[in-house]
């Protein structure tokens, strides 16, 4: 009887259908060299001829339903695909259809009932974990991982670099051009333009790091788009703050496509208040759109708030110069082929070649 294959456990709810991001997945484990996307063509790969087992259970909704792994699967597995470890709050209902007896990807101090890291010594054979996105706040569970455990935690950095920067630019021209101000008013009011920056030939765009204050406030007053990504930690909650608003130019553009909380958003609104007035002559004070030191900015591009979603009731809904999207900045139809091809390659170096992980945030990196 011939060995096992090693067992791949996806457990993500993939979109647009398990069907059209499988096949693709199983293609590229057996070695064809296809596009990080939906192939135009139907891709066919007998199991039989696979050199790896793949089984599929899309993640468990908050009540609880949904199929997941057996106990036997999650001892056999050696790679696990996963969205994300579900939050602390979530962890009764997920455990409603899952024994909790087995090593579940989940994480409970209160109850301090078993989780995947504290079964790790007793099932080793969970050598390889992927998951599709990695945030700072998931650290503590990492962190439970037992020192001498060989497990490779991997991210999929990098998938979301096209989609948020096209939502960055798209969103950034949408406020240049009023739409806001259009869909509010249903484009019959006069409309509020806003002084778009000349870009030039490109070079236009600049990262920046630093951990000196008044560097950090020379660069805020440079720029006529600021772009905040600051994951939420705490040291980063309210790093948005009134002085940071003031160091920014009068008609700058602030995005979000960071988390909420990493903003002071109650200032940010007072800012946007502000800047309205200012643009439409109302405001008592005089100055340029370059002026700097006013707690003024002309419009804001918001992917993340706090809390989300964010109450029908908060300012910021009825802001004409506030354009506001879901969290959605780094989705794309193409989201669970990247996250797949990703996956597919990180198996091969670990499972096959005997390589560390690409993205490897715990264990194993890149040689």
């Amino acid at each position: 009887m011939s060995p096992a294959k090693p067992l791949i456990l996806v457990c993500v709810p993939l979109w647009p259908t398990p069907d059209d991001v499988l096949p693709f997945f199983k293609a590229r484990l057996a070695g064809k060299d296809l596009p990080p996307q939906k192939p135009r063509h139907s891709v066919d790969v007998q199991d039989a001829k696979l050199p790896y087992e793949v089984r599929y259970y899309p993640t468990p909704n908050e009540a609880g339903e949904g199929n997941a792994p057996t106990k036997e699967e999650w001892e056999r597995c050696q790679v696990l695909v996963c969205l994300q470890i579900p939050e602390p709050s979530r962890q009764r209902r997920y455990q409603t259809s899952v024994s909790c007896s087995s090593p579940l990807p989940v994480w409970d101090m209160s109850n301090r009932q078993l989780c995947m890291f504290r079964k790790l010594p007793q099932y080793p054979v969970f050598a390889h974990i992927l998951t599709s996105c990695f945030a700072v706040d998931w650290e503590k569970s990492y962190r439970s991982i037992p020192d001498d455990s060989e497990l490779i935690v991997c991210s999929a950095s990098g998938i979301h670099v096209v989609p948020i920067s096209e939502h960055v630019i798209a969103t950034t021209m949408a406020l240049y051009h009023n739409f806001p101000k259009f869909i509010l008013s249903g484009a019959q009011d006069p409309p509020r333009w806003i002084k778009m920056p000349e870009l030039g030939n490109g070079g236009f765009v600049k990262w920046y790091t630093t951990t000196d204050r008044h560097s950090l406030a020379e660069f805020y007053g440079a720029a006529d788009v600021l772009v905040n990504s600051l994951p939420s930690t705490e040291e980063t909650r309210g790093f948005v703050a009134e002085q940071a608003f003031r160091d920014m130019r009068d008609d700058a553009v602030f995005v979000n496509i960071g988390r909420g909380d990493t903003v002071d958003q109650d200032v940010m609104i007072q800012a946007l208040e502000a800047g309205l007035k200012f643009s439409t002559g109302s405001g008592s004070d005089d100055g340029k759109p370059s002026d700097k030191g006013n707690l003024r900015i002309s419009a804001a591009s918001l992917d993340v708030t706090s809390p989300e979603p964010l109450p029908p009731t908060n300012k910021l809904w009825r802001l004409p110069n506030v354009l506001l999207t879901p969290h959605m900045s780094g989705g794309s139809e193409l989201y669970w082929y990247r996250v797949t091809d990703l996956a597919s390659i990180n198996v091969r170096r670990v499972l096959k070649d005997g390589l560390g992980g690409l993205n490897a945030v715990r264990g194993r990196g890149e040689d």
